[in-house]
């Protein structure tokens, strides 16, 4: 149940006993009842205008489950922070091969895979570029980058 249909149950509470207030009071005829009807009416209304903090003293409002819902979210959200970087930091690096490559005439295709601290790790370049060009491209890669020729992949 969201906090929106929570509202609005409450609110049809608070409508159903003034409706229901309003008709005791018109259908009662004796001033001594009147009075009787009207004090059994306020108790009604304070009771549905409480109602909302008996929820206070149960589980439903703990602390406890606060800071467990907000520690669940604040976990998601560190992820999604983690992937959009290393989504972002793979981009960057090979949006750089490919910048690279295009300055040494050549076209390319290129992926970058990230180690766990988001540092480039290994690079598959696709090109068909010749000798001296791939030679120029790896050197560049491994200088810049950090990947060592070990772990750039040719195709």
């Amino acid at each position: 149940m969201t906090m929106l249909d929570a509202l609005r149950g409450w609110i049809f509470k608070l409508i159903g006993a003034s409706v229901l207030s309003a008709i005791a009071l018109s259908v009662t005829l004796s001033p001594k009842m009147k009075r009787v009807v009207a004090l059994c009416c306020s108790f009604l209304a304070a009771a549905v205008l409480l109602s909302p903090l008996s929820g206070l003293a149960g589980s439903s409002f703990s602390l406890d489950a606060f800071r467990e819902q907000g520690s669940y979210r604040a976990g998601v959200l560190e992820q999604k922070n983690e992937e959009l970087n290393r989504a972002i930091i793979e981009e960057q690096c090979r949006a750089y091969i490919l910048s690279k490559a295009a300055e040494l005439g050549a076209e390319a295709e290129a992926s970058v895979a990230l180690k766990e601290d988001l540092t480039p790790y290994s690079c598959r370049v696709i090109s068909d570029c010749g000798g001296a060009v791939r030679f120029v491209l790896s050197e560049t890669i491994e200088r810049d980058l950090g990947i060592p020729l070990s772990r750039q992949y040719w195709g």
